[in-house]
């Protein structure tokens, strides 16, 4: 089996670094031959078209700044993944009429998603009404860190836990306010079967949820 497929071992995988900024996870060096836009066509373009320009250079100084790899402390490749899938949401629907709100809301889950804002203050990200689809579950608070849950179960139970809910048409008010509470110690919860990925492939595991794995602490 080779390195790229070997399921990655939870005690080897680093911490996501904290108290970052925006700088942290942007590329400083020159890219003008890189994106092929000259100052001449900057000055003929639309709103959106700059907008979308600044998206587009944001992204890709992020490219350069962030490897796809499972030592990285800036990014797993999973909340990487996100942030490229926010990106390319946000350039799919920007238009002349809506520039300024995906701006706005591409950029807030992108911070999100790499700990540069608060979940619990920013809950907006989570939630349909917004103009680029919500985000995943597992960025709320308590965060699911990949580190912590490299095969997705803690991620898969809170989704569920969501969409038993009504997620993402209905707030789920009940399953936020239990993860909160299991954090901080909660109730046991019950065994649940699922598909996660092993070195074996994909299998259907009986696991606990967060619930159980915070029993009795």
């Amino acid at each position: 089996m080779s390195a790229n497929n070997t399921p990655p071992d939870a005690e080897s995988l680093p911490k996501r670094q904290t108290g970052l900024a925006w700088n942290d996870f942007q590329y400083g060096g020159p890219l003008d031959q890189l994106l092929g836009t000259s100052t001449s066509d900057q000055a003929t373009q639309t709103p959106a078209q700059k907008i979308a320009n600044r998206l587009r250079e944001e992204r890709l100084r992020f490219v350069k700044k962030v490897p796809n790899s499972l030592n990285s402390t800036l990014c797993c490749p999973r909340d990487r993944r996100a942030v490229l899938t926010v990106y390319q949401d946000g350039l799919d629907l920007i238009d002349e009429e809506n520039y300024e709100t995906v701006y706005f809301d591409a950029s807030l889950k992108i911070k999100v998603i790499l700990g540069l804002r608060d979940p619990g203050m920013f809950q907006v990200v989570f939630n349909k009404k917004m103009l680029l689809p919500p985000l995943d579950p597992e960025y709320s608070e308590p965060r699911i860190e990949y580190s912590d849950d490299p095969f997705g179960r803690r991620a898969y139970s809170r989704l569920q836990a969501w969409r038993k809910e009504g997620w993402p048409n209905k707030w789920p008010e009940k399953a936020i306010a239990d993860q909160k509470a299991i954090a901080k110690g909660g109730k046991r919860g019950k065994k649940r079967k699922c598909s996660a990925i092993t070195s074996a492939g994909w299998e259907d595991l009986d696991w606990e949820d967060e619930a159980s794995k915070n029993w009795g602490t």
